[in-house]
């Protein structure tokens, strides 16, 4: 059972030689005085340092010229200069914030425009305040917050704003995402890695016919490709990679013959004609579609305008039917707006292509629509918008040509597919049975990455419980599956057990489950279940209950008091707490009681700066309790934050479910596992 208490363990960071404490920079809260000295005399040190790139002045304005040409990254790097030499300063919080919104840093974005609100809460920084707070909130799935600050921000409008179409738009996808995220889709999803990805942009992926080879385009620096556009970025280029018999993916080279340009942006779009043809994106003229083919070598000769389809206007990607009769295409060239939209022309008797026909209304809209792909039968289309109807940024769609030859009104993806960030360039492999696209999303490489999307199966889970173990009666026993990982689905219903103590249950895998066994109306047993990931159908998984009391063998007291735990901060502990629940990251009650102390200490000892390490239990797939073990340092460390401790001082960790404090092997201690360490150091 998951206890209410606070669990924790102590280990002494108290020595007689004051050299030790810089040797392995750990220190208790409360020092003595000689101590606080040398601590300040380093953090004087420290300071220097930091300082080194520029007085705060010149990073400044440093900052305000890369801000005016939007180089976030750049401005990003005085920013935090700034903050580090002047953590009150709310201009620099908030600009930094912004910087970090646009440079995929969301979590962190979140935390200095929240510092710049409790420095300036009157917001005199900006009057965009709550619009940016409402987009960070916003990109880190908090979409009734988002919902609030856009709002707040709206509420300054005059009734004939242009400004409130845009806000009624962020409001909707917010709406849009809190939907799709309660009610994720039973897929995987797989970044392909740093042998693919990059920090810059790759996208457009396009796998050819043989199931192992993709075509990329990327915006990477290599040897001889070391020219920049008149935006400072290196012009995109198409790649190909392998992957070999054991799935790894081969250091990916340029295609390089006719389609290899050095000062122009090309991009891959399909493949086709048995990998022999493929429509590609070029920057030439106002940014066209060509058709470019290989020779009997395999070497890329050839690359033409496809008239057909180019205009005045920007044309900037196609997908054409296996029969070679229809295309599909993105273009400006509409005369009521200059978004993208959606047109196709068929080719007729004479292989003469028709004139180009919009694909309507019903797939259209205000937005963008681009990054078409067709299957292979002509009659589904995946696309990409930016509207009302995503989740925000590009989510991708699907809609059915029907029998009348118009288009079935498009369908979300959903989550995980579709994020709050773009979500874009899907493209089905040649067997169907799964998908790449390009996502912006966190936890990637860089900017925008290459993902696959692998269905999920079902798996048969065979239970069996030791009824002896359970007192009375046990002719009422049920049991409950509620899914608590990655591929969160509701309850399942409720499963008989059998007079020999066997169950059977379907559930998806690759997930993680609360299993609640109950007896009539009373709980009598709570445990988890990992279901292994599996592609294969009619897989099974055998699953034994053992209902007993699980207590832990090394002797560590681990339902202390808050009074205790608070005892023993002062006494110079580090510490090791409980602060969660199983698979939350929302602090419990008590552990707001101790951050509260550690707070005051912090705010009191203003030379010692903390590290927040989180830790999972080994529950839930490793990429997972990563993920989930930084969500909960972080949640600590914005509660530190909201208490007035400088987030410069705090520092995040997530070691997942790397580093158990006891065997993982009993209730008790995988709830002692949910855990963050704290350790102290010089500033």
């Amino acid at each position: 059972m998951t206890s209410s208490k606070i669990a924790l363990h102590l280990y002494s960071t108290t020595n007689s030689n004051p050299a030790f404490y810089f040797q392995n920079l750990t220190l208790p809260i409360v020092m003595k005085k000689n101590i606080l000295t040398l601590l300040t005399l380093f953090a004087a040190f420290s300071f220097s340092f930091a300082g080194s790139g520029g007085n705060v002045n010149d990073l400044r304005k440093k900052a305000k010229k890369e801000l005016e040409v939007e180089h976030y990254h750049n401005a990003a790097k005085y920013l935090e200069q700034v903050v580090i030499q002047e953590p009150q300063d709310a201009w620099a919080h908030y600009e930094l914030g912004i910087s970090y919104l646009h440079t995929n840093s969301f979590e962190e974005a979140l935390l200095h425009i929240q510092k710049a609100h409790r420095l300036d809460p009157d917001h005199g920084v900006d009057k965009l305040y709550h619009y940016w707070l409402g987009k960070a909130y916003h990109q880190n799935h908090n979409f009734e917050e988002a919902i609030t600050e856009y709002d707040l921000y709206e509420q300054k409008f005059r009734a004939n704003d242009d400004r409130r179409e845009e806000l009624e738009t962020l409001k909707q996808q917010a709406r849009v995402g809190k939907k799709h995220y309660a009610n994720p889709n039973n897929v995987l999803i797989i970044n392909l890695g740093f042998q693919v990805n990059s920090e810059f942009d790759e996208h457009s992926p396009v796998p050819a016919a043989d199931g192992n080879t993709v075509y990329f385009t990327t915006k990477k620096l290599y040897q001889g490709h070391e020219n920049q556009d008149s935006h400072g970025e290196y012009y995109e280029t198409i790649f190909v990679t392998k992957r070999n018999n054991i799935g790894l993916w081969s250091v990916p080279a340029p295609v390089g013959g006719a389609l290899d340009n050095l000062n122009s942006h090309d991009a891959c779009v399909q493949i086709f004609d048995h990998d022999t043809k493929m429509l590609m994106h070029t920057q030439s003229g106002n940014g066209d579609i060509y058709l470019a083919e290989k020779d009997i070598k395999g070497n890329w000769i050839t690359s033409q305008p496809l008239h057909a389809v180019n205009s005045k206007k920007l044309e900037e990607d196609a997908t054409i039917t296996r029969d070679g009769k229809m295309m599909i295409f993105s273009s400006e060239a509409s005369a009521r707006r200059s978004d993208l939209d959606l047109f196709y022309i068929t080719k007729n008797e004479k292989d003469e292509w028709s004139e180009p026909i919009s694909l309507g209304n019903t797939i259209n809209t205000e937005y963008e629509e681009e990054a078409p792909f067709i299957t292979k039968d002509g009659k589904t289309l995946f696309f990409s918008s930016n509207g009302d109807r995503s989740m925000g940024g590009y989510d991708i769609f699907k809609s059915i040509l029907l029998e009348d030859g118009t288009w079935s009104e498009p369908e979300n993806l959903g989550f995980p597919i579709n994020s709050v960030y773009h979500d874009i360039y899907y493209q089905l492999n040649e067997t169907e049975t799964m998908a790449y696209f390009s996502s912006h999303r966190e936890g990637g490489q860089g900017e925008l990455d290459i993902y696959a999307i692998y269905p999920v199966q079902m798996v048969d889970v065979k239970g069996s419980i030791n009824k002896k173990a359970i007192e009375g009666d046990t002719t009422n026993l049920h049991v409950y599956f509620n899914s608590v990982g990655e591929n969160q689905m509701p309850f399942s219903g409720d499963v008989d057990v059998s007079e020999d103590g066997k169950f059977s249950e379907k559930l998806v895998s690759n997930n993680t489950y609360d299993v609640i066994i109950t007896n009539g109306a009373d709980t009598v047993l709570k445990d988890m279940l990992q279901v292994e990931k599996t592609m294969e159908l009619g897989t099974t998984q055998d699953y034994a209950l053992l209902y007993k009391e699980e207590i832990p063998e090394d002797g560590i007291k681990v339902k202390l008091t808050s009074d205790e735990i608070i005892s023993a901060l002062q006494q110079g502990y580090g510490v090791s707490l409980v602060l969660f629940d199983y698979n939350k990251t929302d602090l419990r009650p008590e552990a707001k009681v101790i951050l509260d102390q550690l707070a005051g200490s912090l705010n009191e000892n203003e030379e010692i700066k903390v590290t927040l390490e989180g830790h999972t239990d080994n529950i839930g797939s490793p990429s997972f309790n990563q993920k989930l073990s930084l969500k909960r340092a972080t949640s600590a460390a914005n509660y530190l934050t909201s208490k007035g401790v400088n987030t410069q001082r705090i520092a995040t960790e997530g070691k997942g479910e790397t580093a158990p404090l006891v065997p993982n092997t009993t209730q008790e201690g995988r709830d002692r596992n949910r855990r963050i360490e704290i350790k102290f150091q010089a500033k």
